[in-house]
């Protein structure tokens, strides 16, 4: 157990797991996966671990922007680390460095999408749009009427 705390460690610090498993104390990637697959609990522990490593690797692309730069080049060459390290901290947690947005209707945000039979949602849209076209009529014959509610 003190090995994977130590491999988790070197995770949320920073280091990918092939960069550690490539020490010569670390055991081999290989043995690495085969432990997540027979050992849940070294999952989980590995799955926080990289959760947390994204809060790490975010820091790190703050610090790489805020580099001063000589030169065109150097300011390239930080744009594409700031680039792939923010790539890689929305893959590790993508609900808070990810591009996407959820919205959640009537629910927590960790609640599955609602899944609609596309016929389904068609009727819906149908109705959303029928009723939309009612209320901007009423408005138009009601402003042309001259009457004001």
């Amino acid at each position: 157990m003190e090995l994977a705390i130590d491999i988790c460690t070197r995770l949320v610090e920073g280091a990918s797991l092939s960069a550690i498993c490539k020490l010569k104390t670390m055991p081999r990637l290989a043995t690495v996966y085969a432990w997540r697959a027979a050992q849940p609990e070294f999952d989980r522990l590995l799955a926080s671990a990289r959760a947390d490593q994204a809060h790490t690797l975010f820091g790190q692309a703050m610090d790489i922007a805020n580099e001063p730069v000589a030169d065109m080049v150097a300011v390239q060459r930080n744009r594409l680390r700031v680039d792939t390290i923010k790539w890689q901290a929305g893959k590790l947690a993508p609900r808070v460095y990810g591009d996407q947005y959820q919205l959640a209707i009537g629910g927590a945000a960790d609640l599955p999408p609602i899944k609609i039979d596309p016929i389904e949602g068609a009727k819906r849209v149908a109705f959303v749009l029928a009723r939309a076209g009612h209320l901007i009529a009423n408005q138009q014959s009601t402003s042309s009427t001259g009457s004001t509610t």
